[in-house]
């Protein structure tokens, strides 16, 4: 069964930008049967490890909007995480991400890897699409993001039998401190068309 869930700002209670949840959204169902469920329109944020945590939800899941920016997720942090992955998908096929933007607010600064999008488990058919990624805004503008340890806009482990895509995502307005490491797009398997 498919589930909807649109236009929520998630965050910790009391607007505390310490004690955040966990995780913003997680889909895991124990047979797997949540195809063709769609997150989109939300402000996802002050979340400590995830932001959205694709497990065992099933097929075909959009997190954003293909093609409507207005429709895209925000994911941001107002203050210092450990690890964070602001979308995990860990499962499943068809996945599409799309018009999420991932920026921190002015003046945070992680102690610990932060990743925008990241892909693991051999997934296929995934399509990565004009997110945007930086800045302390959805458009990448005002202060930068800074990367105290390491960043990775987007880490993809996928599979090889249908062909994922990654394109038109933008990604600026990073600060990079001493010898710390900035990964844009980072593949480590699968099959993968990256352009634009």
């Amino acid at each position: 069964s498919e589930i909807y869930i649109k236009n929520n700002h998630i965050r910790g209670a009391n607007n505390d930008t310490l004690q955040g949840p966990v995780s913003g959204v997680i889909l895991n169902s124990s047979t797997g049967n949540l195809d063709n469920s769609t997150i989109c329109g939300n402000e996802i944020y002050d979340f400590r490890t995830y932001g959205v945590y694709i497990a065992n939800a099933g097929n075909n899941i959009t997190i954003g909007h293909p093609t409507d920016a207005l429709n895209g997720n925000k994911f941001y942090q107002r203050a210092v995480r450990g690890t964070q992955y602001a979308v995990i998908i860990t499962s499943g096929s068809g996945h599409i991400v799309a018009n999420n933007s991932f920026y921190n607010y002015p003046g945070v600064r992680h102690t610990s890897a932060g990743y925008g999008v990241y892909v693991s488990n051999n997934v296929n058919n995934v399509k990565i699409l004009k997110n945007s990624f930086g800045g302390s805004n959805s458009t990448r503008g005002g202060n930068a993001y800074w990367v105290n340890t390491a960043y990775y806009g987007i880490n993809f482990s996928g599979g090889n039998i249908a062909t994922s895509y990654i394109e038109e995502n933008k990604m600026a307005n990073f600060y990079i401190t001493g010898n710390n490491l900035f990964n844009g797009i980072y593949v480590g398997s699968g099959k993968v068309n990256i352009k634009n």
